[in-house]
């Protein structure tokens, strides 16, 4: 029995040093962008919240008081969602949020994969203490139960040790490039979840009650990727709530030297943006529609 009980502690210490390590790698490939960790959101009362779309902006919008709350892989509505009940349940003032419109974030794509906002669970939003402690604890910590965050390590291995090449302007990709990058894109975002649509239901219900101004942001997409991309993105809905929407989308058409890819834009590309945005927001404040 005793050296059944030392066999049982050796392995529980080894399981317990395997989920440590996993933690580290799948806490840098997953969770370390979800939020700015150096999270300085107190100093700004209007926030930019997005996928890849706005995380890729940096803080360059932090020039016109907008800081940036956005986060690349897998941000979906759903996530956007627990970011601002996140924010306000710390009495963070918001007077504005600038809401990311795309195919992604309220695509199927996320029922597949649950969302990665385990650090903003709060509990008045769940019906028991253990529904709770599983999505705010368990699902965090125990990585060898969590088939998700385990899925990370590869995203981690071919983002460090692979080193992929600097992107390549989209404008130098070859029409055969071009046209599979946005057919592919527009193909694995290409059906409404109803569980992101009810996120970002819930998102401008939430600004309603709290007195919160949202304006809708369409990104600049590359030429080939206006009309096959942002199809269903939620302009519906947000219309219906009044939301005013910023629609970039053509705004760079016949500057694919503006992007790496078929919808991110280059630094080139970003500073020609925020240029034209900052026009939108000043003439916004001097309407008096945001402060």
């Amino acid at each position: 029995m005793k050296q059944f009980i030392i066999k049982l502690g050796i392995f529980a210490a080894l399981v317990l040093t395997v989920n440590m390590l996993l933690f580290v790698a799948v806490y840098r490939a997953n969770y370390s962008n979800l939020y700015r960790n150096d999270f300085e959101g107190e100093k700004f009362s209007s926030f930019l919240l997005g996928s890849s779309d706005a995380e890729s902006m940096g803080n360059i919008m932090e020039e016109y008081g907008i800081y940036n709350y956005g986060a690349a892989r897998k941000q979906s509505y759903q996530n956007m969602q627990d970011k601002l009940e996140y924010m306000l349940f710390n009495k963070i003032a918001i007077d504005t949020i600038y809401l990311s419109i795309s195919d992604y974030a309220i695509s199927v794509l996320h029922d597949a994969s649950p969302d990665r906002a385990y650090d903003m669970r709060i509990r008045k939003n769940y019906s028991n203490s253990f529904e709770y402690i599983n999505d705010r604890y368990i699902k965090y910590f125990a990585v060898l139960m969590n088939s998700y965050a385990l899925a990370g390590t590869a995203i981690l291995y071919r983002g460090t040790v692979l080193q992929s090449p600097p992107p390549r302007r989209f404008s130098e990709w070859s029409d055969e490039e071009q046209i599979l990058a946005v057919e592919s894109a527009a193909n694995w975002y290409s059906a409404r979840s109803k569980d992101m649509t009810q996120a970002l239901v819930n998102i401008l219900e939430i600004c309603q009650e709290n007195n919160i101004t949202v304006i809708g942001l369409k990104y600049p997409y590359a030429t080939r990727s206006v009309e096959m991309l942002d199809r269903h993105g939620g302009d519906d809905i947000m219309k219906q709530y009044g939301v005013r929407i910023l629609d970039y989308r053509k705004l760079f058409v016949g500057h694919d030297d503006y992007f790496n890819d078929q919808v991110h834009m280059n630094q080139e590309g970003k500073q020609e943006f925020v240029k034209v945005f900052a026009k939108d927001i000043e003439r916004f404040r001097d309407e008096g529609y945001i402060k």
